[in-house]
């Protein structure tokens, strides 16, 4: 399969921090922190809940087992996805 992929423009454009001291700086690690504080100012619901977490978990461990028994492991679990942040509207 040849698969031609073309390059899209951003919705937002990307956080950049300084790669020279450190180099994860261009991943947003607190965003998940940064939308909880906001959602409890805001007086809303926190776009990363329980389940997504949970769901999270089941991939870890199927990805695990998988590694483990040699075989695929489906993964049956699912969360409600969050609704577009403000800015991706």
């Amino acid at each position: 399969m040849n698969t031609k992929y073309e390059q899209l423009p951003y919705v937002k454009e990307p956080y950049v921090g300084n790669v020279e001291e450190d180099p994860h700086a261009g991943v947003e690690w607190s965003r998940g922190i940064v939308d909880m504080a906001e959602a409890i100012k805001e007086n809303r619901p926190q776009r990363i809940t329980g389940a997504q977490a949970a769901h999270v978990i089941d991939i870890v461990c199927g990805i695990q087992m998988a590694i483990h028994e040699g075989c695929s492991v489906e993964i049956t679990s699912d969360f409600p996805q969050p609704k577009p942040m403000e800015w991706a509207k």
